[in-house]
């Protein structure tokens, strides 16, 4: 190698890392500055977090205890049977209470709490994100070297990414480690002489890295490894070893610590999932069940895909969602066809009627769910040409994954996009920065207007992202006047038939001795505890609001020796509190 062409090397090198940094880092700059702006709310936007903040709390205070809580109210309730979470979110074992949700994310995320406070419980969503923007510019400089920096900058500001890697929740990990795994794999099929095999069992360390996070990955875990051993070429056999054995290496220790602390290899809520949903996949014989199965399913593949708006309900809101869909299918197959033929106003007709559809879609500020409508950029897989192997298996990969999740998976809880398909949304990225590229030397006549089509859409779906912030802030500022009710509860004992509110009240969880109680006959079974354990006063916050009769309490309790009586009735923010006093409560 001559002199110059070392140095030309070199500077090739030094301009790509100064790329790589830029795109991080600005993608960082943005993160940080979004995850401050929510953070003043001091709140959470989704239950999941705020029982996670349970966990983060309780493992910051006392250390891990072997991943168990403390519950507050358990000189009341020594058995746990009033336990502010149900049975989805919670469960008990030898005395103790633990959150449903795997500790681990907790467990690290405890010391940062700890030593920075609530801004604390951001620095690992931030880091995920950063890290899935740094792999997709790593990755695209060796399969699409001219743009990694685009998509890089697509991956970090035009998907989900963007929220998730702003507020308290471990999506952005995964979907960081699941971008690594498929970033490896596809590098090595494009690798001179064929895979190799660290690199692959790098890749399956990461994948099962994730399984300790979020039980999405065990599909995606299986998906990755069964493509590649149906589309890696040479000696598959070994090469699939070696993915699997990272995988494996990684799992082992995480089966084995859910063991030891939950008494199930997949944790509490993962073996129950796996086992409800075994049961649903193998029927019960009965027509009925075989159709509810189907028809939720189908449901799910809406939520999943398709739907602008996560409420959606009713045959208006089904039809309007379905209508977005049909148009930027439509929108993606105008661009193909205009790639096909050449004509550049088919290309621009194609990415005007997707910006179109996610500006009207956005003017009613929805809860964005389906895949379609929250990146809006990867109908630009569509403009086409002939995919190279990598590509090839990424397909699978991203295919296998959305049919594992349709079939397994739940439309539950709070999101933006759909927030268990976002370990694949950076491959669908890269495969769309793909088919842009070869328009480029396949198609020149219309690569301005395909360059211009790319922009567009990657500008509508930074939009996108836009607005899922602004509900997010939206959220969580109508979650800080709910969780205000409950810690200024005039008791600090405080009851309620709301399990959303119960388990939305992370920061509450560690003030007030907080319980839920599920039926009326629930409720009367405390009353009756109350009573028994002479408490002064508590608050109750009933489902129901005004349909509640408040004097039911005084009639369970009066003909016992501590008969409670209603000292405050009222409405704080659409919520109705209800305070109870005994014979010495003030």
């Amino acid at each position: 190698m001559t002199v110059d062409a070392t140095l030309d090397r070199a500077t090739h090198a030094s301009t790509s890392r100064t790329r790589l940094f830029l795109a991080v880092g600005l993608c960082l700059l943005v993160y940080a500055v979004v995850a401050w702006l929510l953070a003043r709310h001091q709140e959470f936007w989704s239950p999941d977090s705020s029982l996670r903040f349970v966990q983060v709390g309780a493992f910051a205070e006392r250390g891990f205890a072997g991943g168990s809580v403390p519950y507050p109210a358990e000189a009341l309730d020594p058995e746990g049977r009033f336990f502010p979470a149900g049975p989805w979110f919670h469960f008990a074992a030898a005395g103790r209470q633990y959150i449903a949700y795997l500790p681990y994310f907790a467990l690290i995320t405890a010391p940062l709490y700890r030593v920075f406070g609530f801004p604390g419980l951001l620095l690992l969503p931030l880091a995920g994100g950063a890290a899935a923007v740094g792999v997709t510019y790593v990755g695209l400089r060796r399969l699409v070297p001219e743009g990694a920096a685009w998509g890089a900058l697509a991956v970090g500001l035009g998907t989900p990414l963007l929220v998730y890697s702003t507020v308290f929740w471990d999506h952005s990990l995964v979907t960081a480690l699941g971008a690594g795994a498929l970033a490896l794999a596809a590098v090595a099929l494009e690798a001179p002489g064929g895979p190799r095999g660290a690199p692959l069992f790098a890749a399956g360390v990461l994948l099962g890295g994730g399984l300790w996070l979020r039980n999405e990955m065990y599909p995606l875990a299986l998906v990755a490894v069964a493509a590649w051993f149906f589309l890696a070429p040479g000696r598959r056999l070994g090469s699939t070893l070696a993915m699997a054995t990272g995988v494996l290496a990684a799992a082992a220790p995480l089966w084995a610590l859910n063991v030891a602390l939950q008494g199930r290899p997949l944790g509490w809520k993962g073996q129950g999932l796996a086992i409800g949903r075994l049961g649903e996949l193998t029927g019960t014989g009965d027509p009925r069940s075989a159709i509810d199965f189907v028809v939720s399913r189908w449901s799910n593949a809406y939520f999943q895909l398709a739907a602008p708006e996560f409420y959606a309900a009713g045959v208006p809101a089904l039809t309007a969602g379905l209508g977005v869909a049909v148009a930027l299918l439509a929108a993606a197959a105008l661009l193909w066809v205009g790639v096909r033929r050449g004509t550049p106003r088919l290309v621009l007709a194609g990415a005007l009627l997707a910006v179109g559809v996610v500006v009207w879609m956005l003017s009613s500020r929805p809860s964005v769910s389906g895949l379609l409508p929250a990146v809006p950029l990867v109908i630009l897989a569509a403009l086409g040409g002939r995919p190279r192997p990598w590509e090839w298996y990424l397909w699978a990969v991203v295919v296998a994954f959305v049919a594992a999740v349709v079939a397994t998976g739940t439309h539950g809880g709070m999101q933006w996009g759909p927030r268990y398909l976002m370990p694949v949304v950076p491959a669908l990225v890269w495969l769309a920065v793909a088919a842009v590229a070869r328009v480029r030397w396949q198609a020149p006549q219309v690569w301005p207007a395909a360059r211009l089509a790319a922009g567009v859409l990657l500008g509508a779906s930074v939009l996108v992202q836009a607005a899922g912030l602004d509900r997010v802030d939206l959220e969580m500022a109508r979650n800080v006047k709910v969780n205000e009710v409950i810690r200024g509860a005039p008791a600090d004992v405080v009851a309620t038939a709301h399990e959303w509110l119960a388990v939305g009240a992370g920061r509450a969880y560690f003030e007030k001795q907080l319980m839920l109680v599920d039926t009326i006959e629930e409720l009367e079974a405390l009353s009756r505890r109350l009573a028994e354990r002479r408490v002064g006063r508590w608050t109750y916050i009933p489902r129901s609001g005004y349909q509640y009769r408040a004097a039911v309490v005084q009639e369970w309790t009066a003909d016992g020796g501590w008969p409670f009586r209603v000292v405050e009735d009222r409405h704080v923010n659409s919520i109705r509190l209800v305070t109870y006093a005994g014979p010495e409560g003030r």
